[in-house]
């Protein structure tokens, strides 16, 4: 499985779920290459303008819950929230 397909599978995942990402345009990918010096895995470029994952709050559950457990959906771990997000608009 590539990292694409993996992708794709999560955005899925997640949509399932309610939850929606975005991609960033190239003219973003381009400023975002040339704050970070010039250097950006090629891959990744690619991933992020073709599959949805910017802005696409995830939360995952580590073990099982035991017994009568209810998790508010705040409690979720999420990505993008710190304020360093590089690809926020």
């Amino acid at each position: 499985m590539t990292v694409f397909d993996a992708a794709k599978i999560l955005v899925a995942r997640a949509a399932s779920q309610g939850e929606r990402g975005t991609t960033i345009t190239p003219a973003e990918m381009r400023n975002l290459i040339d704050r970070l010096g010039g250097t950006y895995p090629t891959w990744l470029a690619d991933l992020l303008t073709t599959v949805p994952l910017c802005r696409l709050e995830i939360g995952w559950q580590e073990y099982e819950p035991k017994g009568d457990v209810t998790l508010h959906p705040s409690a979720t771990a999420s990505i993008g929230r710190s304020g360093n997000d590089p690809v926020a608009r």
